[in-house]
């Protein structure tokens, strides 16, 4: 299988129509397209270090404070609905699934 980059603009149009949902206690919650276009952006800045395939201490060490990093700023933005950084984290890889399976489909 290739390994193609995957870009955010191609995700953000691919869930664009989709409703990605997350529960916070009994609740759910979708993301509507300003969040998810603020988190693709708090994503895109951090990217090199999420993306980083190595697993051994540093590395792992930077990608949780990263995801601290960005669920902090992402709760911190007024017109969105608060999230855990499992539910970000989810929310990021299966975008990324669901680009990678349209990008499939395409070829």
């Amino acid at each position: 299988m290739e390994n193609t980059p995957i870009d955010s603009e191609s995700v953000l149009s691919t869930v664009s129509s989709q409703g990605s949902a997350s529960v916070v206690g009994s609740v759910r919650s979708f993301f509507n397209t300003a969040e998810r276009a603020l988190l693709l952006t708090l994503i895109e800045e951090r990217k090199a270090i999420i993306e980083d395939k190595r697993t051994t201490f540093g590395p792992k060490t930077r990608k949780t404070k990263a995801w601290l990093a960005i669920t902090s700023l992402y709760n911190s933005d007024p017109g969105v609905n608060k999230k855990t950084t499992k539910q970000l984290k989810n929310w990021w890889m299966n975008s990324k699934k669901r680009a990678k399976k349209a990008v499939s489909c395409i070829k």
